[in-house]
């Protein structure tokens, strides 16, 4: 039944490292995870495995975006994970996505794999003065969204300006070369996943 087959895939993608981000990235994914990576570490530290004989986590990603605040915490999470997580774009990477796919340990993509970043959107309602503080805020967050992608990609400074205010769009062999990802997966690489 339906309910066996999908205790099943989970203890598989539980023993396997899997994590898997489709759909919208909400709070509730992130706390997901987030969760996992922590777990998957904690087991891996009373284990006493050292750091550099840890089997990977996987996140798969196949993502249209969502919530800017749900994303950056899974950033966190892997960069301060010990445990070396792999992230493997399957689909799309957009907003949200492009940030969580880009943070090292390895970086990969399926061949026809695409990736769109853009620094967001917000609505606000409220008064003047409310409006300034949380204009103050979301400038202090857009500066957070730069360096995260200027350190893990080849976009500079002058180019990271030029694009900043529009969607931007790349294939996988463009993601390569400004080192968004570190390699386009091939056969071999699928087999030996």
């Amino acid at each position: 039944n339906m309910v066996d087959i999908q205790s099943t895939i989970e203890h598989i993608n539980f023993i396997n490292r899997e994590l898997f981000i489709s759909n919208t990235i909400t709070e509730e994914t992130s706390v997901h995870i987030v969760t996992m990576i922590n777990n998957y570490n904690t087991i891996d530290e009373l284990n006493q495995v050292k750091e550099e004989e840890r089997l990977p986590i996987k996140i798969y990603i196949n993502t249209d975006g969502g919530d800017l605040y749900a994303a950056l915490s899974i950033v966190d999470a892997i960069k301060l994970s010990k445990t070396p997580i792999f992230t493997i774009v399957i689909g799309t990477a957009f907003s949200g996505g492009f940030f969580i796919s880009m943070i090292r340990h390895k970086r990969f993509c399926y061949p026809n794999a695409s990736f769109m970043f853009h620094e967001g959107g917000c609505v606000w309602e409220g008064d003047a003065h409310k409006f300034h503080s949380h204009e103050q805020h979301y400038k202090r967050l857009l500066e957070r969204v730069k360096k995260i992608v200027m350190d893990n990609s080849n976009i500079n400074e002058e180019y990271y300006n030029a694009i900043r205010k529009d969607d931007n769009w790349w294939n996988a062999e463009e993601a390569l070369k400004l080192k968004i990802i570190d390699n386009i997966m091939t056969k071999e690489d699928i087999n030996n996943e």
